[in-house]
């Protein structure tokens, strides 16, 4: 990422697409933030901006909340 977005594309089998998808968005509401998810076959690109598309300290903070679950459900957990 960059000052304008901050994204990160994840290579998973595509039933552990879903999982992923569902904690993000939930972790995304619960920290009053969104994020922009693409998914293709096999892989979903989360992208985090806000306020005229740029990073704030939220947006940071929901990325190392999308680490945690890439780690988790990443790893079948």
């Amino acid at each position: 990422g960059d000052e304008r977005g901050i994204s990160r594309t994840v290579a998973l089998p595509d039933e552990r697409i879903e999982p992923l998808v569902n904690r993000v968005e939930q972790e995304a509401r619960r920290g009053n933030d969104h994020a922009t998810v693409d998914r293709e076959r096999g892989a979903v690109t989360f992208t985090l901006r806000t306020r005229g598309s740029e990073v704030t300290e939220p947006d940071v903070e929901l990325a190392g909340r999308i680490d945690a679950a890439v780690a988790e459900i990443g790893s079948g957990g």
